[in-house]
């Protein structure tokens, strides 16, 4: 059965990744823990190296491995004989904005949604500031290493700022206008009344199914000023997004890198 890693590192960075429960490198980070007596040959300032599926690399200390959390991933059945379902891979970002440019964006004008969704007001792209712009820019060239194979192409960021009216559950539109690499979204609320947690439903993917087959979903709680990055898929253009526990209505940035070099925004 596949499992959900998450590692929480000193300095209150934080790794996530799916393997398989069995997988040695399992015992081998529990063994790795503060005060863990299973593997007592391990140097106490040791190297630890992980390797994720889709190729992504990891070199820690043992003394900067502060906690371990597995979950595990529902059993997957076959839709059919030639298909198999596959996690999808995604990054996860903490603070991702300095708090003035949130507070500029909590405070700019707000028009009805482009989207029709009654939860949803826009707010003009062109109040996301130049560091808060360099910062997403960077955020999404940073997680297209780990996630999209090396290619040599022009990209541009397709993007929309909304504010929510709302605690209700809603359907976030994922729409492009162009090829698309990455989908992300950013949760943002005000600093004295951070969110207690923006729920996403993140699909996983049937390869090689004859029909289309509905994929489960994995529940990733975004805090304050946090964000998912994840492959592009043909064939999602939405996202479910719920709230937990009693959380104040954030402002959420969402879009896509996409290829080519037009500049765009929805």
């Amino acid at each position: 059965m596949d499992v959900l890693l998450r590692l929480d590192l000193q300095g209150g960075h934080r790794w996530e990744f799916v393997c398989d429960e069995n997988d040695p490198m399992v015992f081998g980070l529990v063994s790795a823990l503060p005060g863990s007596t299973l593997n007592n040959s391990l140097p106490p300032d040791g190297l630890i190296q992980i390797e994720a599926r889709d190729g992504r690399r990891l070199f820690l200390s043992r003394p900067s491995l502060v906690a371990l959390t597995i979950n595990r991933i529902p059993s997957r059945v076959p839709a059919d004989a030639g298909s198999f379902l596959t996690a999808t891979p995604f990054v996860i970002r903490r603070d991702v904005f300095e708090h003035s440019a949130i507070e500029h964006l909590l405070v700019a004008p707000v028009a009805p949604s482009s989207t029709g969704l009654a939860p949803l007001q826009d707010v003009a792209v062109d109040a996301l500031d130049a560091d808060a712009a360099d910062r997403l820019v960077r955020l999404l060239s940073d997680a297209r290493t780990y996630l999209t194979p090396e290619r040599n192409i022009e990209t541009h960021l397709d993007f929309a700022v909304h504010r929510l009216t709302g605690t209700a559950p809603f359907r976030l539109p994922l729409r492009r206008a162009s090829p698309s690499l990455l989908d992300f979204i950013l949760s943002l609320s005000p600093a004295d009344a951070p969110s207690s947690g923006l729920v996403v439903a993140l699909p996983d993917r049937w390869i090689g199914a004859a029909a289309a087959v509905e994929a489960p979903a994995r529940s990733l709680i975004l805090g304050f000023n946090t964000a998912l990055v994840f492959p592009a898929a043909k064939e999602r253009d939405v996202l479910d997004v719920h709230f937990a526990g009693n959380a104040a209505a954030p402002l959420l940035i969402s879009g896509s890198l996409c290829e080519g070099s037009a500049v765009g925004s929805r």
